[in-house]
């Protein structure tokens, strides 16, 4: 249920194409329910495809991969239930094994992993049947036809071989920096408006994102106080601006609309310093009790 668009929408089109959807409920740190993914997968009708984000892009839960693909096996012992999973947020933050995982499937984004804009890719495990969007010529071993982009080809693939090499030297380095930077964040914030709600769960999460629900505050109006300030928070997900509704991944996770749109997003990259988020911190406290 708290799926990015590029999933539900896919989804909601299979449905009106014949086949029946099913949405996996979460818990209040928009962590999966386990126990509900048993039910759906043990109902008569068979299972062929289950999708699910590995770090939600709005609240940074990192969700038990592992966890899902077990269960998926142990009620389908003819191996035909496909996983895919969503890795756009977490690809370079985190380390990732595809066969460690035990999925199918795995889409990744370049421009989250400070690689061009506009290239993705696409694991795909050998011998699994894949079925072209589209056809033409014999690119990409006939699984996306077109002319490659090869600069942004090339791009990603320098991106990768970074993140790769961010994520082994030094004991990850530049992930010690970033959980130590939310850490204080979120310390700073709390110390500061102490019923301030941290939203997702926080064990299992991305160290570059921090979702706060302001009790009281419209985030809206936060987001473009802050951004007069040159700071770029996110209210919801990007990919639904405009819509002027309640984040669904909030919604789903349990909060109220009036909590969802009191909600902001705060996310930085390795090249956030410190100075920056106590500078952050600073405009938050100025604007909030102004």
């Amino acid at each position: 249920t708290i799926e990015h668009y590029s999933i539900l929408k896919p989804f909601e089109n299979l449905k009106q194409n014949g086949w029946l959807t099913s949405y996996i409920n979460c818990n209040s740190s928009g962590l999966i329910d386990l126990n509900h993914l048993k039910e759906v997968i043990s109902r008569p009708t068979q299972t062929r495809l289950l999708s699910i984000i590995h770090a939600n892009n709005e609240v940074g839960t990192i969700q038990p991969i592992r966890d899902v693909v077990e269960i998926c096996k142990n009620a389908d012992i003819d191996n035909n239930i496909v996983i895919h999973t969503d890795a756009v947020q977490s690809c370079g933050k985190i380390p990732i094994k595809v066969k460690g995982l035990g999925i199918d499937l795995l889409s990744l984004s370049g421009h989250k992993m400070y690689g061009p804009k506009g290239i993705g890719a696409l694991y795909i495990r050998k011998g699994l049947p894949f079925k072209p969007l589209f056809y033409g010529g014999h690119q990409e071993r006939l699984k996306r036809a077109g002319t490659e982009n090869v600069a942004s080809i090339v791009g990603l693939g320098a991106a990768c071989s970074l993140a790769r090499d961010r994520l082994t030297q030094n004991k990850s380095s530049s992930l010690i920096k970033l959980k130590k930077q939310k850490k204080q964040f979120i310390n700073d914030i709390l110390k500061l408006f102490p019923h301030f709600i941290i939203n997702g769960n926080q064990e299992y999460c991305l160290d570059n994102t921090a979702n706060i629900c302001f009790s009281g505050v419209d985030a809206q109006s936060l987001a473009i106080k802050l951004d007069l300030h040159n700071i770029a928070v996110s209210v919801g997900s990007a990919c639904g601006a405009g819509a002027n509704k309640p984040s669904h991944v909030l919604i789903n996770m349990g909060l109220s609309p009036k909590q969802a749109k009191n909600s902001v997003r705060f996310s930085w990259g390795l090249n956030t310093s410190d100075d920056d988020l106590k500078h952050t911190i600073k405009i938050l406290k100025q604007v909030i009790n102004s």
